[in-house]
């Protein structure tokens, strides 16, 4: 461990393990403010394969999963007031899908799935999927219900509805400092990180990159398009 002195005399003691949390949040905020100020940004790509058996994950409260219809638009703007209407209805218009979780006749967890190419807003660039892909982003809980499985229990169901319509992989990009979303995502199992997509940008240059990790393919063999 380290010793150190406080302000008021007292000594203080530092483990190796603090140290190494203290170091991480570090890293935390260096990539996040390299991303505030749009100089560096990447994200985890990720891809889970749909044929292999998953858990079964039940959510702790009772709740009904299934794709938003047109009509159910202002129920989510009421679960989702962050979001524009404009926004949701270009969504549902261009045919992306949002599974949507329901309790007690209010959304309280979504997210949306996109098929061909899917546009990755928080680093300004699409990504070409292969016809048996699809890629999932937006995913949010509200507040009040998370920690209750209600983000596992959807994800099944959102693999299950994919499957049975001959798809055979999920894609998807997180925050590397997402632990949140990460810890969902392995109750369900399966998924596997397959590289680092983002960007190095200063003013108008911008340089997109893809990492693939050695054995793994991109999505839709393709990877980023600018």
């Amino acid at each position: 461990g380290v010793q150190c002195w406080s302000g008021d005399g007292r000594l203080c003691a530092f483990s190796h393990k603090d140290r190494g949390r203290s170091d991480g949040m570090i890293k935390r905020l260096w990539f996040r403010g390299l991303a505030r100020a749009r100089l560096y940004r990447r994200l985890t790509l990720t891809e889970r394969p749909l044929s292999q058996p998953f858990p079964d994950v039940s959510a702790r409260v009772p709740v009904c999963v299934r794709v938003l219809a047109a009509g159910e638009i202002d129920a989510y703007m009421a679960f989702r007031p962050d979001q524009s209407i404009a926004e949701v209805r270009r969504r549902l218009d261009e045919g992306q899908q949002c599974f949507a979780v329901w309790h007690d006749r209010r959304i309280i967890h979504a997210t949306w799935a996109v098929t061909g190419r899917a546009r990755i807003e928080y680093l300004s660039t699409e990504l070409a999927l292969a016809p048996d892909e699809f890629y999932s982003y937006d995913a949010f809980t509200s507040p009040a219900f998370r920690g209750l499985d209600v983000a596992p229990a959807r994800m099944l169901e959102m693999i299950r509805y994919f499957r049975d319509r001959g798809y055979r992989c999920q894609v998807g990009a997180l925050l590397p400092e997402n632990r949140s979303g990460l810890r969902q995502g392995e109750k369900v199992g399966g998924r596997r990180h397959i590289g680092v997509i983002g960007y190095v940008g200063l003013g108008p240059w911008r340089h997109v990159f893809s990492r693939i990790e050695r054995g793994a393919s991109p999505p839709g063999r393709a990877g980023l398009a600018p």
